[in-house]
C-alpha cells in the first residue's frame, strides 16, 4: 500500500505523466516486479492511464486520472471509457456517432457501439446533441459541456430548428426599443435576416 500511494502521490505531482524509466526511483527499495503489480492494479481500476504507442524506446508514459473523472469512470467496462474518452476530447464541437466507430476501429464492434453510449447516456455522462448542419446525425457531447454555436446554430435554433417565433419577438423588442428611444417613425427596421447577421 505504501508503494501504491508513493507512486499515486509522484503521478499527481507530474501531471504530465512519468516515464516508466523514472519510477525505479520511487521503488527504489522495492522489487520491480512489486511496483508492476501496483501499475497493473492501478491501470485496472482506471486511477491511472498508460501510454506506449509511438514511443520508440519502449518506455510507457503512466499519468494520473483526475479524481473527478476517476469517480465518473470507475464503475463503466472498458469499452465505455474508451467511447467516453473519445467524445471526452472533441471538446465542445461533440463528435459524430460514425466518427466514434472509426476512431474505435476494431477494437469494439459497431453492433455494440450504440449500446455503451446508451448507457454513458444513461449515467448522465453524455448527452445527444442535435447539429443545424447534419440534423440526422447522431453527435454525442459530455453533459456538463455546452455545445458549440457553430454546432448548434447557437440562439437562433432550437432542438436543431430554426426558432421563427424567438427571432421575431426579438424583432419586435428591438423595434419598438428604437421607437420609445428615438421617438421617430424612420427608426432602422430589423428584420430576420437582419438578425442574423448581427
Amino acid at each position: 500500500l505504501q508503494l501504491m500511494q508513493s507512486f499515486i502521490d509522484a503521478l499527481k505531482v507530474n501531471p504530465n505523466g512519468l516515464k516508466q524509466s523514472n519510477l525505479s526511483e520511487i521503488g527504489a527499495n522495492n522489487k520491480l516486479e512489486d511496483m508492476a503489480v501496483v501499475i497493473n492494479y492501478l491501470i485496472k481500476i482506471k486511477r491511472i492511464k498508460a501510454w506506449a504507442k509511438g514511443n520508440s524506446l519502449g518506455d510507457p508514459l503512466f499519468r494520473i486520472i483526475e479524481e473527478e473523472k476517476f469517480e465518473k469512470i470507475k464503475d463503466l467496462k472498458d469499452a465505455e471509457v474508451q467511447i467516453y474518452e473519445i467524445i471526452e476530447d472533441s471538446g465542445a464541437q461533440g463528435i459524430w456517432i460514425r466518427e466514434i466507430k472509426l476512431q474505435l476501429g476494431n477494437a469494439i464492434h459497431t453492433n455494440q457501439v450504440q449500446k455503451h453510449l446508451t448507457v454513458l447516456q444513461q449515467k448522465n455522462l453524455i448527452k445527444k446533441i442535435t447539429a443545424v448542419s447534419s440534423k440526422s446525425r447522431k453527435h454525442y457531447i459530455l453533459s456538463e459541456f455546452t455545445p458549440a454555436a457553430t454546432v448548434t446554430g447557437g440562439p437562433w435554433y432550437t432542438d436543431g430548428e430554426f426558432d421563427g417565433d424567438f427571432v421575431f419577438e426579438l424583432e419586435e423588442i428591438l423595434k419598438n426599443y428604437i421607437e420609445s428611444t428615438k421617438g421617430t417613425a424612420s427608426s432602422p427596421h430589423f428584420s430576420a435576416p437582419d438578425l442574423l447577421h448581427k
